[in-house]
């Protein structure tokens, strides 16, 4: 199927490409929104709204910034404060890409590398209504950040379905010298991530999962007070309690491990036994019935890869790939109304292998206690589902089906609508920058061993 027909571009500010959307037509949202402080993007400045929001449940909303009044900021003939803008003078451009030149593995100087940094700022308010005029992730507090992302989400869950998931992938950093408001000083982990869960299930979100993204190839730090950062939070929010989730799609091998167990005493032998005396062999590993796979866990080790091109916060496919599994179905969603269909399965149990020799612990035993094992079964059997079909979640009466639709409302360089065209879904693409909208673009278009090389 060609690229145009699976893949919908949007270049603009994220809010009004979200605003242009049809409600209720999403199935699943895979998105990494730019994080807080991080990276300057080189995009154009937009105007942010006012908001007020809950930072968490139970406490009382703020509104940010503090003294604006969200309901003048449209007809606002703004009138706007100087342009502040901080980044770190040491950086250098490589490859079309911004780095800090001065940083070094171990506090070794002949070492450098080229890391990131927390250490963007730029924009203005408005002196009438207290619109801030930025880009995200550039705002001048955390609250701010959250409250942008606050207002994001909104129009994500409007065009959302009520049996849809929200897949939302952030990193934290740490607190400047120049952070000192709410408590925080400088050094201080920010929390960001952990901050925006709270504050969207405060806006309405159910918060189902914090995954853990635990990288393998972290980026290195010349901290010497605190270990260096390898992971970040991966979270799983819904528009309602009930939703469609395949788990089936990401369950991952079992690595379940036979149990000790003293085995039943109802052979000749045992009635002669002492019975205040264990003897060796009649513990035993006895693994009845053994699981092939299981539910995936909410730990998902994954190496990060390079990337050639002009983009420098890539998610990892190996990140996305489950989310688009496991929040869209397999066999498409209803033609009609865009339910999607479930899968039919039935539980299977296979017999143990004829090269099954006893368990590990069955080893150094006697003839006659090996013998007495295997005439009470330890042979493992393995139990597993299996798909038997697919059907309907709604109630239409139509077997027509399309594609379901993944979106991603920070597209970047295109990852999640890579793997939605790989697995047969549809993505809707936005993006901020025709720089990116280009890159994607060009991804998309690759051919033969090279895509293949990309999507792993």
């Amino acid at each position: 199927m060609a690229v145009e027909h699976l893949v919908d571009f949007h270049t603009g500010h994220v809010i009004d490409m979200l605003r242009g959307l049809p409600e209720n037509s999403v199935q699943t949202v895979v998105t990494s929104p730019p994080y807080f402080g991080l990276r300057d993007y080189g995009l154009e400045p937009v105007v942010w709204e006012p908001v007020v929001y809950a930072p968490m449940p139970g406490l009382a909303g703020i509104r940010v910034p503090e003294w604006a009044d969200p309901d003048r900021w449209a007809a606002c003939d703004h009138e706007w404060d100087e342009w502040v803008e901080d980044h770190d003078v040491r950086e250098m451009a490589i490859a079309g890409k911004t780095r800090t030149t001065d940083r070094s593995y171990g506090g070794d100087a002949s070492r450098r590398f080229d890391g990131n940094h927390q250490k963007h700022r730029h924009g203005q308010f408005c002196r009438r209504c207290g619109a801030w005029r930025g880009c995200l992730g550039l705002e001048p507090s955390v609250d701010l950040y959250i409250g942008h992302l606050v207002q994001v989400f909104r129009e994500v869950r409007r065009v959302l379905r009520p049996d849809g998931t929200l897949w939302l992938n952030l990193g934290d950093s740490y607190a400047g010298g120049r952070e000192h408001a709410a408590g925080i000083k400088p050094k201080d982990l920010l929390g960001v991530p952990w901050r925006a869960a709270f504050a969207l299930r405060s806006d309405g979100w159910w918060l189902r999962s914090d995954i853990v993204f635990a990288k393998l190839n972290p980026m290195p730090e010349s901290v010497t007070d605190r270990p260096t950062r390898a992971h970040e939070f991966h979270f799983l929010l819904t528009k309602s309690e009930r939703y469609f989730y395949d788990h089936i799609a990401i369950r991952e091998p079992s690595v379940t491990k036979p149990q000790r167990r003293l085995t039943q005493r109802h052979s000749e032998r045992d009635a002669h036994m002492r019975p205040d005396k264990i003897y060796p062999y009649r513990l035993s590993d006895v693994p009845i019935q053994q699981q092939s796979d299981r539910n995936r866990r909410d730990v998902w080790t994954i190496s990060t890869k390079p990337y050639a091109g002009a983009h420098f916060a890539v998610m990892p496919v190996d990140l996305v790939e489950p989310c688009v599994l496991a929040g869209t179905s397999e066999a498409g969603a209803c033609a009609q109304c865009g339910a999607p269909w479930e899968r039919v399965v039935e539980r299977e149990i296979s017999d143990a292998p004829d090269s099954y020799n006893g368990s590990s612990f069955d080893r150094g035993k006697s003839r006659e206690a090996r013998e007495f094992l295997a005439s009470v079964g330890t042979a493992p059997r393995t139990a597993g589902v299996r798909t038997t079909g697919w059907r309907p979640t709604c109630r239409c009466g139509t077997d027509d089906r399309a594609p379901c639709v993944v979106l991603d409302p920070f597209g970047g360089s295109g990852t999640v609508a890579l793997v939605a065209r790989k697995l047969g879904r549809r993505a809707w693409y936005i993006d901020a920058s025709p720089d990116y909208r280009d890159l994607a673009e060009e991804r998309l278009g690759l051919l033969g061993k090279q895509e293949t090389l990309l999507l792993g």
